[in-house]
């Protein structure tokens, strides 16, 4: 196998990756900003090139060290939601397509994009699952997913006048040692303050869509090692849409709190003085329930032939025990 190419390997899914493909014996080359010394992560047996997929130029600048020698590129560097919107187009849009570029001029014959779920938008309350084929109002987007899903539409443009093979994986709301937090942070706080209030708001949503980290990495290395590429989009989750009662109810479980005991807090009971009723009242009819953030995998599973096997449950269970050991959170209250 040729060396398969990796943006975003020093990147929260990145870091767990690079011990994966050690253990499978994969060639790897990356691209990187920096130097290496710089990351705070072991890239050793690498192989490194400096390069800012921003940069039409800089990435024309590695052409030449990986010409003939790449197979696959996966491509997963990102900025964070909260980014500004300029660099949000510079990484995510044009970025997406310099790589493309640059992969497709080495010879690369796949490519794989890891987009978000958030290029889908969200359901109304009884639309149920979201899927591939689901015609999603654009509107729904927020700034991050309506660049997410530009990447994704010009990506799959330039596939299609290349001899190059697309694959777009939304990923859900990725969670799981040694990096990943995700919505077991906020469901932990929300616990631990014994918040009845903001558990009242939000139980009935399905405000994540959980996929262990695990099984990201593994359907990464399936895709890999068995070259199954060709031009689609695919929602990798896991197998629950849970609403957040369900995942507050298991992690209660696990931590040896009672959902029963939770209350209301004197300051939350502010928010329902008459002063502020008049706002209250005017949000609720503005939005008068969460969205929906879920979504199917059928597509994966039928088609690339990859089931997720950690179940939420189970995922939890490990997500809080790292945690904890790890003190990332106190397990006292």
């Amino acid at each position: 196998m040729n060396d398969v190419l990796f943006t975003g390997i020093t990147g929260r899914l990145g870091i767990p990756l690079q011990g994966a493909l050690r253990k499978r014996g994969i060639s790897v080359a990356c691209i990187i900003r920096r130097d290496a010394k710089e990351y705070a992560c072991d890239l050793g047996g690498f192989k490194l090139l400096r390069a800012d997929i921003a940069s039409k130029e800089s990435m024309a600048g590695i052409e030449g060290e990986i010409k003939g020698k790449v197979e696959t590129t996966v491509h997963m560097a990102t900025v964070g939601i909260n980014s500004r919107e300029e660099d949000m187009r510079k990484t995510i849009v044009e970025g997406s397509a310099n790589v493309f570029r640059c992969a497709e001029s080495s010879g690369c014959r796949n490519f794989l994009y890891l987009s978000s779920i958030a290029a889908a938008g969200w359901a109304l309350p009884g639309e149920g699952p979201i899927d591939e084929r689901s015609a999603i109002d654009k509107r729904r987007l927020g700034r991050f997913g309506r660049m997410k899903r530009e990447a994704e539409e010009r990506l799959l443009g330039m596939s299609g006048r290349s001899a190059m093979k697309t694959i777009v994986l939304r990923l859900g709301n990725v969670y799981g040692p040694p990096t990943k937090l995700s919505f077991v942070k906020p469901i932990w706080e929300m616990l631990k303050r014994r918040d009845r209030l903001y558990y009242n708001r939000i139980k009935n949503s399905c405000m994540w869509s959980p996929v262990y980290i695990d099984d990201v990495i593994d359907c990464i290395l399936m895709l890999i090692e068995r070259g199954l590429f060709s031009d689609g989009v695919y929602f990798l989750t896991g197998d629950e849409n849970p609403r957040v009662e369900a995942i507050a109810g298991m992690m209660a479980a696990m931590i040896s709190i009672r959902i029963e005991d939770m209350r209301l807090r004197r300051r939350d009971l502010a928010y329902f003085s008459l002063r502020k009723l008049p706002d209250l009242v005017r949000g609720c009819l503005r939005n008068p329930s969460f969205p929906d953030f879920a979504y199917s995998n059928e597509r994966l599973k039928k088609v690339l032939g990859y089931i997720p096997k950690v179940g939420l449950e189970d995922g939890l269970k490990r997500t809080l025990k790292w945690a904890i050991e790890d003190r990332i959170f106190q397990k006292e209250a």
